[in-house]
């Protein structure tokens, strides 16, 4: 059975935007975990010789982070990508990833809207499952979803037009009609900043980083090593549903992928 996280949640997003598919996901947690986040990811940098404003991200040679050639060069980011993962082992972080693979041409361009609304359908549940089990919500705003800043005016506009949906008009999931966001006591409008001036957000795009690795290994035989290092390192810190799997609950993707996607799971060990 899948416990309920105590107290109001922040829910912390990136896209990952290729070729072959859209990732958007990150993690949710109750807010009361944030300075520990924050104080995590300080102390990560500082072992590695890094300012608390450095940004670090799953790949340090897109110029995110200026002082990261010295990590590259000494071959120490993989036992930095290990500091970062070693957060699931302090903090009740729930991990949430929708991937849609852009094979369809029905995906190519709104692959975003999809991953993005997937992800909303999921937070949806749980806040209704725990309203059901506690009765009322925490203060207000109960749920808060932050997203790095996106790409482009057009496509900002686009999420939040689809975040503006879920939270008036909610969703039908599966035969099961959601209620809107609003009743839940979210925040009516999605929160957005860059990846630059947050840990938390950096957080996600290690998580984030480190899924694409997972797909592109599932998709294309690629990464596997690295995939098996890390991937399954944090692989049970996902989200799970009432069933207990990750697959269609914290690990969404198309139906039509999930067989090939859970063949891959086993081959790790993890189902």
């Amino acid at each position: 059975m899948m416990t309920t996280l105590k107290g109001s949640l922040v829910c912390f997003l990136d896209e990952h935007d290729s070729p072959e598919s859209m990732i958007v996901g990150g993690y949710y947690v109750p807010k009361r975990f944030l300075p520990e986040i924050d104080d995590h990811m300080i102390t990560v940098k500082k072992k590695f010789n890094l300012t608390e404003s450095d940004t670090i991200k799953w790949n340090l040679r897109d110029n995110a982070c200026q002082n990261a050639s010295a990590l590259i060069k000494e071959n120490k980011v993989d036992d930095l990508r290990f500091q970062v993962f070693s957060i699931i082992e302090k903090v009740p972080i729930k991990i949430i990833m929708s991937q849609v693979w852009k094979g369809k041409p029905e995906y190519l361009e709104e692959a975003w809207k999809w991953a993005f609304i997937d992800v909303l359908q999921r937070l949806s549940i749980d806040l209704d499952r725990k309203k059901s089990e506690l009765g009322t919500l925490d203060y207000y705003p109960f749920l808060d979803v932050v997203f790095d800043w996106f790409p482009g005016n057009d496509k900002l506009d686009n999420y939040f037009n689809v975040y503006q949906k879920a939270y008036f008009s909610g969703f039908t999931f599966e035969d099961n009609v959601l209620q809107p966001l609003c009743e839940f006591k979210a925040c009516p409008c999605l929160l957005v900043t860059s990846v630059r001036y947050s840990h938390a957000l950096q957080l996600a795009d290690f998580f984030l980083g480190a899924t694409s690795y997972f797909f592109l290994w599932c998709y294309k035989n690629q990464k596997k090593q690295n995939v098996q290092k890390f991937f399954s390192y944090f692989y049970n810190a996902f989200r799970r549903g009432d069933n207990n799997e990750v697959l269609g609950c914290g690990l969404i993707t198309k139906k039509e992928s999930r067989k090939k996607i859970f063949q891959k799971l086993k081959e790790l060990g993890l189902e």
